[in-house]
């Protein structure tokens, strides 16, 4: 058909059970066919599965295919609005054209790579065009007032309804009961929730929210202000390596229990950028090359954090594939379809086969906007399509000129990562109406985050004794017996000698 996609695609793996000499194992692996689906970027503005032959190949790697049967697709299958795909919450659309740039020439597969010589070539140009230039926000030029949205009605705050977070636990995202509590908030809980949201999510007294602690990172679960850290596993890729999802959900298993043991609620990790460079600074991070296989393991690393109550943080959302100036206002470019099938492929696939209610954005631009201030990303794509229920973090909150938590929080972010006010990381704007509603989002999903978390456990609400209180009472009670009985003892030998004596 039309659209240009890759020779070959990694739609599913699996592993046998380990095999003795002389052993086999039948092992079973079904695919739906949307998956063999493009974006149609020019076309359709959305996902099609062109009419054609697609050969599903058994293969040992990349290039050596072991088995393979033809599937025929007899007619275009396109998954706009009306049809989308069926792991979407809404079809997928165009969202990032503003992001592919002007004059820009992308790598086409036509005429066997004929641009490449062109695509490739040093730049001779080092300066912005005007049009993106125009469309480029930092703190400089952002005015939030832009986007106020005079329809929109200042909720209620401050109200004393009686409800407390708890009673939240468990909840449909959509349950009525939300509102109420939220109304109990003032705006000034709500601005500290939002912009005090580094290595913690604060305690809110009006709605009996109790504080949580976060930490780093991808190979081991460290608190840096009380220096108490665990285990550390081996980078992420040699886990991709193993292609193995109970060897990834043991590695999440294994953070998460260690978390939980440290108290510790959020863990910063696991990181699913893909390997764009073997000099990308934090491919130790990161799974793979692949999008797929990424976004696999990481949801099993997810759902093994999620067994013990803490929710794991999917990072660096996104394009977050350079480490170099990646905190100065770093420009990334792309067109729709490579950003969706290979940037994002991860963090779809990681959030659609997961329990991750946490995502952390990145520090670099994604076209001329912040990727943490990037509606299409944060919101349209993240929560509108995928569908995913959680709160998204900022990476750690440098300012750096451009970061500021109105834009952030009206993009549909809902944290900055800072432990203290720093002045932008804290929502200045706090009498519009269409900034108060921003906040208020921003801190339901925290709460909701939070409150189906460890924290909220039975036991770590209204602990009991701890064991080790326990085993001292324990101790003390035999020491007192056993000093009781030696009494005892030494009293009747008394009269004893008392006795003869007389």
């Amino acid at each position: 058909g039309g659209i240009e996609k890759a020779s070959a695609n990694l739609v599913a793996y699996d592993k046998t059970e380990v095999l003795e000499p002389g052993q086999s194992e039948t092992v079973h692996i079904s695919i739906k066919a949307e998956d063999m689906a493009s974006f149609d970027t020019y076309g359709h503005g959305c996902y099609v599965l062109e009419k054609g032959d697609y050969v599903i190949s058994i293969n040992s790697d990349s290039h050596n295919v072991l088995d393979s049967v033809t599937y025929t697709v007899a007619s275009d299958i396109v998954y706009d609005e009306s049809n989308p795909r069926s792991s979407d919450k809404s079809a997928a659309t165009v969202a990032f054209d503003y992001v592919e740039g002007q004059g820009v020439e992308y790598l086409s597969r036509a005429d066997g790579f004929a641009n490449y010589a062109s695509a490739t070539a040093a730049p001779t140009n080092f300066t912005m065009p005007a049009e993106d230039k125009a469309n480029f926000i930092n703190s400089s030029n952002y005015d939030p007032s832009a986007s106020n949205n005079p329809n929109d009605v200042m909720p209620k705050t401050g109200q004393k309804n009686g409800l407390t977070l708890a009673d939240l636990r468990g909840a449909d995202y959509d349950d009525p009961r939300w509102e109420t509590l939220l109304d109990q908030m003032t705006i000034e809980e709500m601005a500290n929730l939002s912009g005090v949201c580094g290595y913690q999510t604060a305690e809110i007294e009006s709605v009996g929210k109790v504080s949580t602690t976060d930490v780093d990172g991808p190979q081991a679960v460290n608190n840096s202000f009380t220096g108490v850290g665990s285990i550390a596993f081996p980078a992420c890729v040699m886990t991709a390596c193993t292609w193995n999802t109970d060897m990834a959900y043991l590695y999440g298993d294994g953070m998460g229990r260690m978390a939980d043991e440290m108290q510790i609620t959020g863990w910063y990790a696991p990181g699913v950028n893909i390997h764009r460079s073997a000099f990308e600074g934090r491919s130790t991070e990161y799974f793979s090359e692949d999008g797929y296989l990424t976004g696999m393991q990481a949801a099993q690393a997810v759902n093994g954090a999620a067994e013990h109550g803490v929710y794991a943080y999917l990072k660096h959302f996104a394009l977050n594939e350079q480490e170099t100036n990646r905190d100065a206002m770093l420009t990334t470019w792309g067109n729709e379809q490579s950003i969706r099938e290979i940037y994002l492929r991860s963090f779809e696939v990681a959030i659609k086969n997961s329990e991750a209610h946490a995502v952390m954005c990145s520090h670099n631009y994604v076209g001329p906007l912040w990727s943490a201030a990037s509606p299409a990303l944060v919101t349209t794509v993240l929560r509108d399509e995928w569908g995913f229920q959680g709160f998204a973090l900022t990476d750690y909150f440098l300012g750096n000129g451009y970061m500021n938590a109105d834009e952030a929080v009206r993009a549909g972010t809902d944290g900055m990562l800072l432990a203290f006010d720093r002045g932008v990381n804290m929502v200045q704007d706090c009498t519009s109406a269409t900034s108060i509603l921003a906040l208020r989002r921003a801190s339901k999903n925290i709460l909701f985050t939070t409150v189906n978390s460890r924290v909220y456990e039975e036991e770590n609400l209204h602990p009991g004794m701890q064991p080790w209180v326990k085993a001292v009472i324990a101790i003390d009670v035999l020491v007192a017996i056993i000093l009781l009985v030696a009494e005892v003892f030494i009293f009747k030998g008394y009269k004893k000698r008392k006795n003869k004596a007389a």
